[in-house]
């Protein structure tokens, strides 16, 4: 009788280590950036994302000037000073996920800000876009 109840002990105890494992993982998969409402993300993170995912848009928010000399492939342009203008007629689902990317951090932190304050539900910010670009 004694080794049974050992036995449902250590069940339970494996059990609830793997439920709490699992809720762990989980909570780090979807919670957002530290202090921030949206996710902050490497391109390298994102291209793992974007492989299995559809229906998003990368979204560049450079200039066209700096859009046209480079960007990252298969982004679209909307430049961080016509964002508030084009902002509903480009991204008129606001349970897309969007990712954002640019030159300048202080751009894609307000971009990405902006969309989260607007009621955009699944924003990103990429990081480091431009980094292996050339």
């Amino acid at each position: 009788m004694k080794n049974s109840q050992k036995a449902k002990h250590i069940l339970l105890f494996c059990a609830l280590a793997v439920g709490i494992v699992s809720a762990v993982i989980i909570w780090q998969s979807i919670r957002p950036s530290p202090g921030k409402p949206y996710e902050q993300v490497t391109m390298e993170q994102a291209q793992e994302f974007m492989a299995y995912e559809t229906g998003y848009i990368l979204v560049d928010i450079s200039s066209e000037a700096a859009f046209q000399e480079l960007h990252p492939e298969g982004a679209v342009n909307v430049p961080y000073d016509q964002l508030g203008d084009l902002i509903f007629t480009v991204f008129p689902d606001k349970e897309q996920q969007i990712y954002i990317c640019g030159k300048k951090k202080k751009q894609r932190d307000r971009a990405a800000s902006k969309l989260c304050i607007l009621g955009y539900t699944n924003v990103t910010e990429i990081t480091d876009a431009y980094k292996n670009l050339k």
